[in-house]
C-alpha cells in the first residue's frame, strides 16, 4: 500500500542542497501522514473491533484490564469447565490484542 511522504520543497532549479547540513535538514523534514480508517499513512488504520464481553455467563476482561494470557496449555480440555476456561482465556487474549492494536494506533479506538 502506498503512502505519500511530505517534505519541504526544493528551492533551487539545478542544485539540490547547498551543503550537508541542508541535506540533513531536508531529510529530517520528511513525514508520513497519520493513518486513519479512511486514509493511508504509515499503514491504513482498521476500524474498531468490539471486545468479547462474556462467554456462557462468565465475564471476560476487556481493554486495559485484559491480560496477556499464556496458561491455556495447563487446562483439562476433556471437561466442559476446562473448555469454558480455555474459551475465556482465548477471549481475553483477543481482547488484549485489540487493546494493544488500539494503543499502537493500528486500530481505531472504541
Amino acid at each position: 500500500m502506498a503512502a505519500n511522504v511530505n517534505s519541504s520543497e526544493f528551492t533551487h532549479a539545478t542544485q539540490l542542497f547547498v551543503d550537508k547540513s541542508a541535506a540533513n535538514a531536508w531529510r529530517t523534514s520528511m513525514t508520513v501522514f497519520d493513518a486513519t480508517t479512511s486514509t493511508e499513512g504509515v499503514a491504513k488504520q482498521c476500524t474498531h473491533v468490539a471486545d468479547i464481553t462474556s462467554i456462557d455467563g462468565h465475564t471476560v476482561d476487556t481493554g486495559a484490564s485484559a491480560a496477556d494470557q499464556t496458561a491455556i496449555g495447563l487446562l483439562d480440555l476433556s471437561t466442559e469447565d476446562g473448555v469454558t476456561d480455555a474459551l475465556l482465556i482465548l477471549a481475553e487474549k483477543i481482547n488484549y490484542l485489540t487493546y494493544r492494536l488500539e494503543q499502537a494506533g493500528i486500530m481505531a479506538s472504541s
